[in-house]
């Protein structure tokens, strides 16, 4: 049994729940499985604990909410809905910046954390600066938590940035041959 409450059926390579205070590192519970094209069923000391729909998609997991402890549950209501809800009640900014760490990970329950660590700087700094850090960090293309906080604890969300000319840095000689060439 792993340390999330799910145990590995290794045909599979699927992961399916069980009650989370089955979990122990020592002595370490043993659990048995009984499967058929159909259903897993899991049994602890002879009585069945957990039945699941059986799911060939590996590495996936399959998890009962009543298997889960409080904590967890309440994760589970996450959703990328709530978190955009939640950021529309900052502004346009924020929402941005929650959209963006959403989509840069494969899955979005990767993101939940910082998305969560991004809207409580809300209460810490304040909402209005919240926005202007989230504008700083659009405008630089960034999402990431850590330069967002880096702005709110520096007080830097009010700095306006000019925007940097690009200037030719490689000087004309005569071993450079330019796109012309290629043509």
């Amino acid at each position: 049994m792993q340390f999330n409450y799910h145990v590995e059926l290794r045909e599979d390579l699927h992961y399916y729940s069980v009650p989370h205070y089955l979990y122990r590192k020592e002595p370490k519970r043993k659990v048995k499985m009984v499967y058929d094209d159909r259903i897993v069923a899991v049994y602890y000391d002879n009585i069945r604990i957990a039945q699941h729909k059986r799911d060939r998609r590996p590495n996936e997991y399959s998890t009962l909410p009543e298997h889960m402890p409080p904590e967890h549950r309440w994760y589970a209501e996450w959703s990328p809905k709530r978190f955009r809800g939640w950021a529309k009640s900052f502004g346009t900014e924020v929402v941005k910046v929650i959209e963006a760490v959403l989509e840069s990970r494969k899955h979005p329950e990767q993101a939940y954390k910082v998305c969560l660590g991004i809207l409580n700087l809300g209460k810490k700094y304040g909402n209005d600066r919240l926005v202007k850090a989230c504008a700083q960090a659009n405008e630089f293309g960034t999402c990431s938590l850590k330069r967002i906080e880096t702005l709110l604890k520096l007080s830097l969300e009010e700095e306006r940035h000019p925007q940097l000319e690009l200037v030719a840095s490689i000087p004309t000689h005569e071993n450079i041959r330019g796109s012309r060439y290629y043509n």
